[in-house]
């Protein structure tokens, strides 16, 4: 918009100045080139784009091979996997991310797989042998153990890596480093980790059709509350069909979701931690628990007094079912992890909005996307002979997916190429820049880990006393894991 006024204002100065007289008469602050062609350029302002990976300083290393052991999963595969240009949206942007580092800093980037437990135990035995097997890893949450035994890398005192900058998640690193260390990381160069960050979809069809106002302005006022999606769907759920019982196959609900996700992401949108931090960055076990009981409260109402469609059955047979309901149009939200909107809904007819997880209320500070906790995590040994090629192959992974990977999720996550939604375009940059993590979550800590989801799944609404059972053995849990860490500091 800015080059187009700056044309304008070009076409209508030329206009009034040939209006006015012969321009030769007047001076004019315009140079001729060699050719005898006018140059207005220097008149003209330039947007420039700012580039992450022109920020690096390039270094040649000489055809060295960093070698990368990875988590075993299909999902993963999309992170590195890109042998050839397919036409496929992300492995060409995979493919040729791969190819520019590679060239740029003349690497040969070789990535194996294995089981995460395989990796974690691979990682072990370098370390233990005091070989260099590999460069980097992609561990899982599992990993988290390694970092308070010794196994991995400070990234904190590592070289050429720039952990201020937003490639690198910054929830992750606010919420999981200790006493100023940090030894797994969540960057963009796992465009995984984004795809499996949690959000909602809304039918436009069905909004059309009951003169519903899309949600996008209250998003961008910080105004998409719990009460307001209670709003929304809190009469919506009938039984269609009369058979006196609403059941997924034909009837029609506000919201749908599948429980081993959903469990998680509506409470965790809130901003609320089970641990916080001391102002010497060490973990605490402290909450407000009349704050969680109000949270608790209001997730609780949309996902039963608005007889919302929970599926908790665990099992991958029934896995459609929340996603087949929205497709059929038969729920106004559906709360999906990124990644499974290209799979389960790349072919609904109806028109479909994103949407960011809600707030508990307009007081929060922002938005905050659960992400799913088997996302892959970033590992070095701890034995890593060359911190400076390691960091710099990693940042310059982590900015060339910043600059050529990530501005292509909308196409991304729907599988839609070149046919952009820009409202949802806008919502995914605000999803995946907000997430949130909780230490209690991804330690496992005994019960806190997963109260959100245990309260849902069994529909009892008795918080206090399902805290009173965790507190004690959840406490010891974190204590063992802060002891870990005071010890590596010995």
């Amino acid at each position: 918009m800015k080059k187009i006024m700056i044309w304008l204002l070009i076409l209508v100065t030329l206009a009034s100045s040939a209006a006015c007289g012969d321009p030769k008469d007047e001076k004019t602050d315009e140079t001729t080139t060699a050719a005898g062609v006018t140059d207005t350029s220097a008149e003209i302002e330039t947007e420039t784009v700012f580039k992450a990976f022109d920020t690096l300083e390039l270094k040649n290393y000489g055809g060295y091979e960093f070698d990368i052991l990875y988590t075993q999963t299909e999902r993963f595969y999309t992170d590195f996997h890109a042998p050839e240009l397919n036409g496929a949206i992300l492995n060409d942007a995979i493919f040729e991310r791969n190819l520019k580092v590679e060239e740029a800093l003349d690497v040969k980037i070789n990535i194996k797989w294995q089981s995460y437990s395989q990796v974690n135990a691979d990682l072990q035995t370098q370390v233990q042998a005091d070989s260099y097997d590999y460069d980097m890893y992609g561990g899982h949450k599992t990993s988290l153990t390694l970092s308070y035994s010794g196994y991995l890398y400070n990234f904190y005192n590592m070289e050429d890596i720039d952990l201020s900058q937003e490639w690198w998640d910054q929830d992750w690193l606010a919420s999981m480093s200790y006493a100023d260390s940090i030894h797994t990381l969540v960057g963009d160069m796992c465009i995984s980790h984004l795809l499996l960050v949690q959000a909602m979809t809304f039918n436009k069809k069905l909004f059309d059709d009951n003169s519903l106002e899309y949600p996008y302005e209250l998003v961008r006022e910080k105004k998409w509350t719990y009460d307001a999606l209670y709003n929304y769907i809190k009469d919506y759920t009938a039984d269609v069909n009369g058979d006196g019982q609403i059941t997924w196959e034909s009837d029609r609900y506000g919201l749908t979701g599948w429980g081993t996700e959903s469990g998680y992401s509506t409470f965790y949108g809130s901003a609320f931690s089970f641990i916080t931090k001391t102002p010497d960055d060490k973990y605490k076990m402290e909450f407000n628990a009349e704050r969680l009981t109000a949270i608790m409260d209001k997730v609780f109402s949309i996902w039963y007094t608005a007889n919302s469609y929970f599926n908790n059955t665990g099992s991958g047979s029934e896995h459609h079912k929340p996603f087949m309901i929205f497709k059929e149009d038969r729920a106004l939200f559906c709360d999906v992890a990124l990644c499974k909107i290209g799979s389960f809904l790349s072919d609904m007819e109806s028109d479909y909005g994103i949407l960011p997880e809600p707030m508990f209320d307009e007081n929060q500070k922002d938005y905050n996307s659960y992400t799913g906790y088997s996302i892959p995590l970033i590992m070095v040994p701890v034995n890593c002979p060359d911190p400076g090629r390691t960091g710099k192959v990693m940042e310059a992974l982590c900015t060339a997916s910043y600059d050529d990977v990530v501005p292509d999720m909308y196409e991304i996550v729907t599988m839609v190429k070149n046919a952009r939604d820009a409202e949802s375009s806008e919502m995914i940059r605000i999803i995946i820049r907000t997430k949130a993590f909780d230490p209690a979550h991804w330690y496992t800590i005994s019960g806190y880990g997963t109260f959100s989801r245990d309260i849902i799944a069994t529909g009892n609404k008795n918080f206090a006393s399902m805290l009173k059972t965790y507190e004690k053995v959840a406490e010891k849990n974190l204590e063992s894991i802060i002891k870990s860490y005071e010890g590596m500091k010995k």
